[in-house]
């Protein structure tokens, strides 16, 4: 099996995200430069990212849309720790209206008030990270799928979510007007310490809530499909996503495809 991931984090880095603290409702709007560190942040670890992952077999497609979402799910993660704020990587799937192949539409959000418990329904709690991006020729699934020989070589965990249970619907002003009323229903939340989980519907609903569902691992898989299901091609090239939900590290997995 062929393992790529990023680079684990300093031991500065760890003991400087030890000593951040949840933040709550009272807490006061981002500061001019803490938006350009976040930002700097997101560029940063976007082009490690694109260099960590060159050479995934399954096409032009699948590696774009790996590249994408771990990129924009370790740039989340950055943002959550160094703004002390919690952050979204909201996914969803759609048909492109045009070639009626499936597409995953990527967004990264973050809270205004520091809160998990910020009302995604209201405009003025959520802003959006980075532009929102659709992957064309690929869909996401829960588990490697049966054409893939990725399962029985995952490295093992006690425990694992996947974020497909979520009913995400921001509405932040600044969400182009084709995604206004989009639902997403795959998302991965960061909180101030970097940790990782998923979010429910029901725990978005409870607004005095600053704690997350953790667990050993969140992990899903990307697939390439041209249709209505994956051929047993394009099966065999499935990545799996994996975050470590103690530590927010991205991990990808891709099983080595015989040509």
């Amino acid at each position: 099996m062929i393992l790529r991931s990023f680079p684990p984090q300093s031991d500065a880095d760890d003991r400087a995200r030890r000593k951040l603290r949840f933040r709550f409702s009272g807490r006061r709007g981002f500061s001019l430069i803490e938006l350009l560190t976040v930002t700097a942040i997101i560029v940063l670890v976007a082009s490690f990212s694109t260099s960590a992952l060159r050479g995934l077999a399954g096409g032009d497609n699948l590696q774009s849309a790996v590249i994408g979402i771990s990129s924009t799910l370790e740039a989340a993660r950055q943002a959550a720790i160094a703004s002390g704020s919690y952050t979204w990587v909201a996914m969803s799937e759609e048909r492109d209206p045009k070639t009626d192949q499936p597409a995953v539409v990527v967004a990264a959000f973050t809270s205004k008030v520091g809160t998990r418990g910020a009302d995604f329904r209201n405009g003025a709690d959520m802003r959006l990270l980075s532009k929102v991006v659709k992957y064309d020729g690929v869909t996401l699934m829960t588990e490697p799928p049966g054409g893939s020989s990725l399962a029985s070589q995952l490295p093992k965990v006690h425990s694992k979510h996947s974020p497909s249970d979520s009913n995400f619907k921001p509405q932040s002003d600044d969400l182009p007007g084709p995604y206004r009323n989009v639902a997403f229903d795959w998302v991965v939340i960061f909180n101030p310490r970097g940790e990782a989980g998923i979010d429910s519907d029901s725990g978005m609903q409870n607004a005095d809530s600053d704690s997350i569902d953790l667990a050993e691992a969140v992990e899903f898989t990307v697939v390439s499909s041209k249709g209505d299901n994956p051929s047993s091609k394009e099966e065999k090239s499935a990545v799996t996503i994996r975050v470590n939900g103690l530590t927010g590290q991205v991990d990808v997995y891709q099983a080595e495809v015989r040509k």
